[in-house]
């Protein structure tokens, strides 16, 4: 009777032991799900400072060909 008392200890450690892996598992991921959602609400503000500098980019070639073109009207 003692062998199958120590039986079912070792069987509800086991669980015991699944439970709060599958628990840290649980927490890994949403600690992780949180980084990512941090990582690319700072890349959308990357993207959309790189989408002003290319417009700034665009305009200053446009008013450099503007002067270009002005003297050629003479």
């Amino acid at each position: 009777m003692e062998r199958s008392g120590n039986f079912y200890k070792a069987i509800q450690l086991g669980y015991i032991l699944i439970s709060i892996l599958i628990g840290c598992m649980a927490y890994n991921s949403l600690y992780e799900w949180q980084e990512i959602e941090a990582l690319e609400l700072g890349n959308k503000k990357i993207d959309e400072l790189r989408k002003e500098i290319n417009n700034i980019n665009i305009q200053m070639i446009k008013f450099s060909l503007l002067g270009e073109t002005i003297p050629l009207l003479d």
